[in-house]
């Protein structure tokens, strides 16, 4: 992908002064598809995807560098992305790692447990419950709110929840399957029920 404004996705028969959106984007919108695997497409996802393309080289060829300086850049990011590939050591590791948070999760009994327990967990980024973020105001885009917003849901949204056509009931079922296993594999008794 290159830079500056990409021609190709213009559309010239449209004049620019009677619908200037689909004279900017009529050529992409004609040719452009969504992959399967997501659930928007745009400019901004294919730079992502270009970013995670260099981001992974960059941890590949740190990783792959013989004998880097300790202390250096490719020394400490080759280690770190080595160590989440090292699926033996990870394997043999198993629970241990997150031994402390599972325990305080299952030792949480009363309110002011549950509200220290969510506030460790918010700090260690995982979000349960609700999510702090700032975004601009629905009514007034100059101006800018902090407001919280549901999290921790495994779905994208409700509806994925609440919708009974044929497709949602088969995405619920398959993340019930999801769930289950992932509770037996934390060697949790009642997986299937819990889930």
């Amino acid at each position: 992908m290159g830079s500056g404004v990409e021609l190709a996705y213009l559309d010239r028969t449209v004049p620019p002064c009677d619908d200037f959106y689909r004279f900017a984007n009529g050529g992409w919108l004609a040719t452009a598809a969504i992959p399967p695997e997501e659930r928007a497409w745009g400019a901004f996802a294919e730079l992502r995807d270009r970013n995670q393309a260099v981001l992974r080289e960059i941890l590949e060829s740190s990783a792959q560098e013989p004998q880097p300086a300790r202390g250096t850049p490719p020394q400490l990011v080759g280690d770190f992305f080595a160590s989440g590939m090292d699926e033996a050591a990870i394997e043999r590791a198993g629970l241990d790692p997150i031994a402390g948070d599972l325990a305080r999760i299952d030792s949480a009994r009363t309110a002011e447990d549950r509200a220290g327990l969510l506030a460790a967990l918010h700090l260690g980024r995982a979000f349960p419950g609700f999510v702090f973020t700032v975004l601009p105001d629905a009514k007034d885009s100059r101006t800018t709110l902090f407001q919280i917003q549901q999290g921790g849901l495994g779905l994208p949204d409700r509806d994925y929840y609440l919708n009974d056509d044929a497709r949602s009931n088969t995405i619920r079922e398959g993340y019930l399957a999801h769930l289950t296993r992932m509770l037996e594999l934390l060697g949790h008794q009642a997986a299937q029920r819990d889930a």
